[in-house]
């Protein structure tokens, strides 16, 4: 919007550029919030697709070459416990076993922050910077919004406005 708001401000379009410009700035600001807001939550719910449990495992084994793939192993034999290829004592062991050795294991380790650390340094230093252009551009920016909200309002130049004294 800050920058649909500086193109408006800098360039004075006509009212074509000023649909043009609303209607870019609406269609990222509704892409954005459907990558950065909608998705994660049907993530989150389950609607849209997540990690399963085995690819998670393998991750696991992947960080902690300890394990390696009997987290991911032990879990396929759970799953297919009530199948007659397992027995009871085989998935009983099977768990035992990685129990034990992922008991010390602290799993945190296997989120890597890289990119949430990156984002939020983005935005401890995009937030200032936004927050000084617009102050620095308060008026003009807001004439510019103002525009942007009603781009059918033809905006005509104000006459030269000339002070005559008569003595």
């Amino acid at each position: 919007a800050l920058s649909a708001g500086l193109i408006e401000l800098f360039s004075s379009p006509d009212v074509i550029g000023r649909w043009v410009i609303t209607a870019i700035a609406f269609l990222i600001i509704a892409v954005s919030c459907g990558v950065l807001l909608i998705y994660p939550l049907l993530r989150f719910t389950g609607i849209a697709y997540s990690f399963d449990d085995i690819t998670l495992a393998k991750k696991v084994g992947e960080r902690f070459p300890d394990i390696k793939d009997r987290l991911a192993n032990a879990m396929q034999i759970y799953e297919e416990r009530e199948t007659p290829n397992y027995s009871n004592a085989l998935v009983q062991a099977s768990l035992q076993t990685v129990q034990s050795a992922t008991q010390r294991l602290d799993f945190k380790l296997v989120v890597k922050y890289d990119r949430v650390k990156k984002a939020l340094l983005r935005s401890f230093l995009g937030v200032p910077a936004t927050l000084a252009v617009f102050f620095i551009f308060y008026n003009p920016l807001t004439n510019a919004f103002g525009r942007l909200l009603n781009p059918n309002l033809e905006i005509n130049d104000p006459l030269p406005f000339i002070w005559k004294m008569f003595l």
